[in-house]
């Protein structure tokens, strides 16, 4: 055994015999000035006790015997010490536990946990200096399954409850208090449902409250969080508010566990509530306002955002988009009114709307109108958005015509001709919406890792609908392209997959509507077309000259060679008939 130059003591690994292993033994600083000031114990023993010394450590004993001799060899009495391991996870040695250590690990005797909690808990009562030192004490060994479960016995989770309930505290005790809360939840060894109405008010109120301490958000947050899976939860729900929750995404604190705590409550909320609710929330989070403050304070230029507030920011984007759902899945009357009246509107804006015609030369009028605006049902066009996603499709048409009038208006006039090749407005919007929804998994389940989060979603109040204006009009263009006609709406929308994912893909870049929409015209059917050939040439390739395939040219090649050999053979034996023609007459010879 030697002493390392930082003060640590190296102990050269011994092989261990059965149940027996080899553990360096240290003392605490109490015990060690015991033992320094001992004067019936020689200078060789109390040398040994402040390097550490080398004993054996029987599985097959009892942690009390083994304890016991140890202190008994430097004439010491149990008053009431543990083993703690103090090498890599530092926690105190216990029955259940006992079987983790392995030669050459530290252990000191110290403090036996119940000691250690005793005195905890005396002194949480106290002057507030002496109060102070404890927390951070017990901040330290809470982090110890033993001394948390010890600490639940004396019911050490009331006091701190009670503390944050009853007193007036400074903020860096209570972010002492509530750390040690966490960490005391975090073992599992008890439930939320301890907890009264009025811790859960007080911690509400720091977070409504305009404090400046990291910590104390940051821990506060995570409380609510975590309680909203309790029956406390209605506390939590009128307590905060999204927008206030949204605020502290531009705190003075600026930290970002504090903004991945927001988003993660504010995630929490969301899925808590019903459909109504959820639809209630989507406009809230989706104002300018709060876009910018995640814009600003959280994306930024994309720089240093950890993959945990990624997979936040694809939760809350995901959770938005799924209001989407019923819409996609609902079924359309075809008589609905309301339905009429955005088909109508459609109509409206695309065409001058002419007054005094006749009935009649308005229902050939209307009959003309709908063929030009897509629609293979010229009688009543709802009756080709009755099935999913017809309803949403219907808001995204109404949308486009709506907010970018301009656009759809040219759409409508270059497929108006009557012509094959014209793009239906009316079928691709269908179409489109589908592809966008597929592609976006609107209405299937949360992935519990990973997830992607499109920043440019932040661009918008609107972000499916905004999306399905710029990809129909990349529809428009690569139909023209392709020359297409209405046989091959599939092919046109298998090249436009391959657009709409190959620059979603492109995250770094692609960070606001404006860029989508340049990356997306760029890439025309042409491109993609050399691109997809590129990678089936490079799969061949890869494919053609893999470990398998090499190994089975291999194996086949004398089987190969002996058969081209036969047939060879083969043919020489049977000889060649040629032909010769003379004047018109063909003779025969071998």
């Amino acid at each position: 055994m030697a002493t390392a130059p930082n003060g640590t003591i190296k102990v050269r690994q011994v092989p261990s015999k059965g149940n027996v292993i080899k553990l360096a033994v240290t003392f605490d600083k109490f015990l060690l000035d015991k033992i320094k000031s001992m004067t019936d114990l020689d200078g060789a023993k109390k040398n040994e006790a402040a390097v550490g010394t080398l004993v054996d450590f029987d599985q097959t004993e009892t942690l009390s015997v083994i304890l016991s001799r140890i202190l008994s060899a430097y004439r010491l009495q149990d008053e009431g010490y543990d083993l703690y391991l103090t090498t890599n996870t530092r926690k105190y040695v216990t029955s259940e536990n006992r079987s983790d250590l392995s030669d050459g690990d530290f252990v000191m005797i110290t403090t036996s946990v119940k000691k250690l909690v005793d005195d905890i808990m005396q002194k949480l009562g106290l002057s507030t200096n002496e109060r102070n030192e404890t927390l951070k004490k017990l901040n330290l060994h809470l982090k110890d399954a033993t001394v948390a479960r010890e600490f639940v016995r004396k019911e050490g989770h009331k006091v701190l409850t009670n503390l944050i309930e009853s007193s007036k505290l400074d903020s860096c005790v209570t972010v002492y208090i509530l750390q040690s809360i966490i960490q005391l939840m975090d073992h599992n060894i008890l439930s939320w449902e301890f907890v009264e109405a009025a811790f859960v008010n007080k911690v509400t109120g720091y977070v409504n409250s305009n404090v400046s301490d990291a910590q104390l958000l940051q821990h506060s947050l995570s409380i609510l969080e975590a309680l909203l899976g309790t029956s406390k939860a209605h506390y939590v729900e009128r307590g905060v508010t999204i927008p206030n929750l949204a605020s502290k995404v531009q705190s003075k604190t600026n930290d970002p566990k504090v903004h991945l705590n927001t988003i993660s409550l504010i995630n929490a909320l969301f899925l808590r509530a019903d459909e109504k609710q959820r639809t209630a929330i989507v406009p809230t989070i989706s104002t300018r306002n709060i876009r910018n403050l995640i814009a600003v304070n959280i994306i930024r230029d994309g720089l240093n955002i950890g993959s945990e507030m990624l997979h936040q920011l694809y939760i809350l984007q995901t959770l938005c988009l799924s209001t989407l759902a019923e819409k996609k899945n609902a079924m359309l009357c075809p008589q609905d009114p309301e339905v009429l009246d955005k088909i109508r509107e459609l109509r409206a804006i695309a065409f001058e709307v002419e007054y005094g015609m006749t009935d009649t030369i308005r229902q050939h009028s209307l009959t003309r109108e709908y063929r030009k605006l897509g629609f293979n049902n010229d009688v009543n066009p709802a009756c080709e958005l009755q099935n999913p996603p017809g309803k949403l499709a219907l808001d995204c048409m109404c949308y486009f015509a709506r907010n970018h009038t301009d656009r759809y208006r040219k759409f409508i006039f270059e497929n108006s001709k009557g012509s094959d090749r014209d793009c239906p407005f009316g079928s691709t919007g269908i179409e489109l919406t589908r592809l966008l929804c597929d592609i976006l998994q609107i209405g299937e389940p949360l992935q519990e890792q990973g997830g992607t989060f499109y920043p440019m979603f932040l661009g918008s109040d609107s972000p499916f609908f905004e999306m399905f204006s710029i990809c129909i009009q990349a529809v428009n263009k690569t139909w023209k392209e392709m020359h297409a006609t209405t046989a091959d709406i599939s092919k046109v929308f298998q090249i436009v997959r391959e657009q709409v994912i190959r620059t979603l893909v492109k995250e770094e870049e692609v960070r606001s509507f404006d860029t989508f929409r340049s990356e997306l015209q760029r890439l025309s059917y042409n491109e993609i077309n050399n691109l997809l050939q590129q990678e089936r040439q490079l799969k061949e390739e890869s494919g053609s000259n893999s470990k398998q395939i090499l190994q089975l040219r291999e194996m086949l090649a004398p089987e190969l060679l002996e058969l081209v050999q036969q047939q060879r053979i083969g043919y020489l034996v049977r000889g060649t008939r040629f032909t010769k023609y003379v004047r018109g007459q063909s003779f025969g010879y071998y």
